[in-house]
């Protein structure tokens, strides 16, 4: 997994060798996660892994914090009912909530879905009939299906299933045992354990060298295999 914050920029400045970078990246991200796998590491490591988490996340929205405000019982419950689990917790993990617990990924996937809500109703009433402006729609559309929402699932990959199996088992009683946190956690883990799996061996099962090669195929799915 690597950070798609990084990803989008390094795509854009720079290329060639510096693809290793993000294999760095990627190594030191699966590291950071090794307490998931109830690995006990010393008190000054866990220490030293909750103040880089963001960091090597490429979190930027946690650094902030303005996103606890808009659940303030969440992280306060989770850890009245979860002693055991610090470890966890220093790594981001420390709520139920998978608003809280994907961060900055989870706010790229709104912005996501917010641009398909605005390009939609353009294309159902053909605003672009007359060509003006055509090329950046049909461009934009076709980075939203399917090239946008690939890079966010790849690269977040963790995260989201990490975050939908904590808002699954959400317990009842909880500030985070609604409607809203189940139908995310339905949703990231079809994606994650569903529907990523099926593009990749269709990916794999139905299409020669050449097409995965070709510009306009990658354009629309290259994010699934460039960066696995």
């Amino acid at each position: 997994m690597t950070g798609l914050v990084a990803s989008i920029i390094i795509s854009i400045f720079l290329s060639g060798t510096l693809s290793l970078l993000l294999g760095l990246i990627n190594g030191l991200q699966l590291v950071f996660h090794l307490p998931i796998m109830n690995i006990i590491v010393p008190g000054n490591v866990s220490m030293f892994f909750e103040i880089m988490i963001p960091i090597v996340m490429f979190d930027l929205l946690s650094t902030i914090g303005f996103m606890t405000e808009w659940f303030p019982l969440s992280k306060s419950y989770y850890k009245a009912h979860n002693h055991g689990l610090d470890q966890i917790s220093n790594i981001g993990y420390d709520s139920y909530n998978p608003v809280l617990n994907l961060g900055t990924i989870g706010f790229l996937l709104v912005l996501y879905l917010l641009r398909i809500c605005s390009l939609l109703p353009i294309k159902c009433f053909n605003i672009f009939s007359l060509g003006i402006g055509r090329n950046f729609f049909t461009k934009t559309y076709n980075a939203l299906f399917w090239g946008d929402f690939i890079l966010i699932f790849i690269n977040g990959y963790i995260e989201f299933l990490i975050s939908a199996i904590l808002a699954y088992k959400a317990p009842d009683g909880s500030p985070d045992d609604t409607d809203f946190v189940y139908g995310i956690s339905i949703f990231s883990l079809t994606v994650s354990l569903v529907l990523i799996p099926i593009l990749l061996l269709w990916m794999v099962a139905c299409h020669s060298m050449k097409t995965l090669n070709s510009s306009r195929f990658q354009q629309k799915w290259g994010m699934l295999y460039d960066t696995v």
